[in-house]
């Protein structure tokens, strides 16, 4: 069975994500809570599998306790979201969780396969291992390097991530100095419309030039481009540059952008 604890200050969302997730024999909702500060405490005694958490609620938000259970208590959080906002549930993202799902609506099932759906794959990530990986930084660049800016890239590095991706890239990309002599292509496996605001928050936080790629970019050194969601990203060798080509191929393993497809070239 997995675990799930549900935070919303909501009652009547509460007992929707219930009736929702305990449709699924293998999913049991073992507790509710109202707010981030019953959600950490209740995550500390019961260790729940799955964490399904909603960001807006008085007393302790979403982030706070987002921050505390990635750093103190590290468990597979899914953000529950009433309404877009792209800027929030990127932050959500690179802070820890491993997926957003929309709050159920009212008279409508739609929603309900992709939360199912969600849960059981948060249920399969070890976010201890995660951290424990980030922790140990293992990609350490020096700021201050003397390396001199070829005119040339010298490397090519292509980055895929699905599940914590955003999180993982975030602690990684700010090491490396501006003028390393390589590029770094990001496939990321996200919806549409998260990328750029994924690439603008990277960007605000790297010493490299971080952007949302376009079709028939120049990949340049120093440089990193994000594959847009809905797009595949493939480098190509045009009259001795290197430039970049999105295409709306079929998705593969059912994602596109596909990491899978960009290594491949």
């Amino acid at each position: 069975m997995i675990r799930v604890l549900l935070v919303d200050d909501s009652a009547l969302m509460r007992y929707r994500f219930t009736d929702i997730l305990e449709a699924d024999p293998e999913i049991e909702v073992i507790a509710h809570a109202r707010n981030g500060l019953e959600a950490i405490d209740k995550a500390v005694k019961l260790k729940p599998d799955v964490i399904v958490m909603d960001l807006n609620m008085t007393e302790v938000d979403g982030f706070a306790a987002l921050d505390y259970l990635m750093d103190q208590f590290p468990v597979p959080v899914v953000i529950s979201i009433a309404t877009e906002n792209r800027i929030n549930e990127t932050r959500a993202l690179e802070m820890g969780a491993v997926a957003i799902v929309n709050k159920p609506r009212a008279a409508t099932k739609s929603d309900d396969k992709n939360i199912i759906s969600q849960v059981k794959a948060a249920s399969r990530v070890n976010a201890g291992q995660i951290r424990a990986l980030l922790a140990r930084r293992a990609l350490q660049a020096d700021g201050d390097s003397e390396v001199e800016l070829a005119g040339e890239i010298k490397r090519l590095v292509v980055l895929g991530a699905s599940t914590g991706g955003p999180k993982a890239i975030k602690e990684i990309l700010p090491y490396f100095p501006k003028n390393i002599p390589a590029a770094f292509l990001i496939v990321q496996h996200m919806p549409v419309e998260f990328t750029a605001s994924m690439a603008e928050r990277l960007n605000g936080i790297s010493q490299i030039e971080v952007r949302e790629a376009k079709d028939g970019d120049i990949v340049r050194p120093g440089h990193a481009y994000i594959a847009p969601g809905g797009f595949h990203m493939i480098a190509r060798d045009e009259k001795g540059a290197c430039v970049l080509r999105l295409n709306q191929d079929p998705a593969v393993h059912s994602v596109r952008p596909s990491a899978s497809v960009t290594m491949r070239g």
